[in-house]
């Protein structure tokens, strides 16, 4: 979730310009498109028969799947870094964001059975149960997305509050 959010916010103004001029980029980067695009690629991949499949070819799907993760990501954070939002609109599509991707975290954290057959039998090393670990990493899911999503909704929201006082936003 995150490399994409910091590969978007690194982009010189240059390339994003350029980026902007190329076929289909302005569309697929619009948040009614990138929003819902990355949900489905971020769910989609976290249904079992998926998530089970991935990880039983890890020369093939895995690396798919992330690269499906960076593509879906890199469009969903480009209206809140390099887009023409105006922050009180990046505000609202990052608590948006948020509100529709943590279901899968606490989803997992909350089931009473392991959702993903791979992990059946736990960890021997760590002497931790299936459902163990998927509870931890779902918590873990909700809490970086609860910590990261809050921190870039409250920078939106008060450069949103400069520019509704008149005041020139800093360039980020």
């Amino acid at each position: 979730e995150w490399a994409p959010a910091l590969l978007v916010a690194a982009v010189a103004a240059a390339l994003a310009v350029a980026l902007d001029a190329v076929p289909g980029w302005r569309a697929l980067t619009r948040p009614l498109v990138a929003l819902p695009l990355w949900i489905a690629v971020y769910s989609l991949w976290h249904l079992p028969p998926a998530y089970d499949t991935a990880l039983r070819h890890p020369d093939t799907l895995l690396h798919l799947e992330h690269a499906t993760y960076l593509a879906a990501g890199v469009l969903v954070w480009w209206p809140v870094f390099q887009g023409q939002l105006p922050y009180g609109a990046r505000a609202g599509y990052l608590f948006l964001a948020f509100a529709l991707a943590s279901p899968i975290g606490l989803l997992l954290a909350v089931l009473p059975e392991p959702a993903y057959d791979f992990y059946a039998g736990g960890f021997e090393p760590w002497d931790v149960s299936a459902l163990t670990d998927q509870t931890i990493a779902g918590i873990t899911m909700a809490a970086e997305q609860a910590a990261g999503f809050f921190a870039l909704f409250v920078w939106a929201f008060f450069r949103f509050l400069r520019e509704e006082e008149g005041a020139e936003p800093e360039i980020v």
